[in-house]
């Protein structure tokens, strides 16, 4: 029989309501199992594990090392896929983790959340579980997902290196440009994406070759959004510089450029040349830019396309935290399927 390996984190998915306090715990991690034990119609044996268990808000970098040394001690060949249960705060950036720490896998991978505790009546847990369960027993497609059902909506299945935070109102769940890899409909899986599928595919790597090496994450990142009246002086990043920043523009790829105003971007810029200053929000750079954008290009910004920012922030982590690759390097070129559209 088919085995499938639950990794449990914690998270909502795994938690309890004391009065008005939800926090992780056994009963939440049990209640999961004999759920899906009780309720599955797959012809799977489960297996589970548990490196982490908290509430995701919790997590660090440090802990997708954590995580990823998991999957490095698995014998892969043993499992038709794994499912990572997880917190919905800080689930894209896990995902994304994942998503770069496991290129190119050779199995499904799923990391799954809730928006309420399993006991609470409008919980989506087992629904995102079944959804996950469903797809590697229907499809089996390898790489990195999560399945997400927003309020009645049908089941969306998306890529983990696209994934976006949920919104604070519906706690929703989307793909980075609204497109996800598929959806549910009818009692079967239909591809949005049909060309992402494609390149996980094809770029599957073959189990017995498959290595993992996680970094440690040790040196740091920062990430600034931009707002009118955001003053670089407050930021004082040359005493303990990160080794990147992350800017997060406004969505026609523009920030503050005015001169000797302490709230020009160019101007944080070219102050602090030590350090590498990416930027996002760019469509195509073959198009026209604003003059702005030519003049954050000209003090050394570093502009990025079609990535969103849990997975540029993640993508940071991991180039400056390896030594393979010119960081530079790793962050242009595209990895997994967050370029693809």
């Amino acid at each position: 029989m088919d085995k499938i390996l639950i990794i449990h984190t914690g998270g909502t998915i795994e938690s309890i309501i004391h009065g008005k306090t939800i926090d992780v715990s056994k009963q939440g991690k049990l209640r999961l199992m004999t759920d899906t034990l009780i309720q599955s119609i797959y012809p799977f044996a489960f297996e589970s594990i548990t490196p982490l268990h908290c509430l995701s808000e919790n997590l660090e970098p440090q802990d997708w090392s954590t995580l990823l040394n998991v999957f490095s001690f698995l014998d892969l060949g043993v499992y038709k896929g794994i499912i990572v249960t997880h917190g919905s705060d800080t689930l894209p950036y896990t995902a994304a983790a994942l998503s770069y720490g496991l290129k190119n896998i050779p199995l499904p991978v799923f990391i799954i959340c809730a928006a309420h505790p399993l006991a609470h009546p409008q919980s989506n847990g087992l629904a995102n579980l079944s959804g996950a369960l469903d797809f590697i027993y229907k499809v089996g497609l390898p790489g990195v997902f999560t399945a997400y059902q927003n309020t009645q909506k049908p089941l969306k299945i998306h890529l983990g290196s696209r994934l976006c935070e949920a919104d604070f109102v519906k706690d929703a769940f989307e793909s980075f440009g609204k497109n996800p890899l598929a959806h549910f409909d009818q009692g079967k899986f239909v591809f949005d994406d049909k060309k992402a599928a494609a390149h996980l595919k094809e770029t599957a790597t073959h189990k017995k070759n498959y290595i993992i090496d996680p970094p440690d994450f040790k040196n740091a990142i920062l990430a600034i959004k931009t707002y009118p009246g955001l003053d670089y002086r407050y930021l004082d990043v040359n005493t303990t510089p990160p080794k990147a920043i992350l800017h997060v523009l406004y969505h026609s790829g523009t920030g503050n450029v005015r001169k000797n105003a302490p709230t020009s971007l160019a101007t944080f810029i070219k102050s602090t040349p030590d350090i590498d200053h990416y930027l996002i929000s760019y469509k195509d750079l073959n198009q026209a830019q604003y003059a702005s954008a030519h003049s954050l290009f000209s003090v050394g910004g570093l502009p990025l396309c079609n990535i969103s920012f849990e997975a540029a922030l993640t993508k940071l982590w991991f180039a400056y935290n390896q030594e393979k690759q010119c960081p530079k390097t790793y962050m242009q070129t595209p990895r997994t399927e967050e370029f693809l559209f």
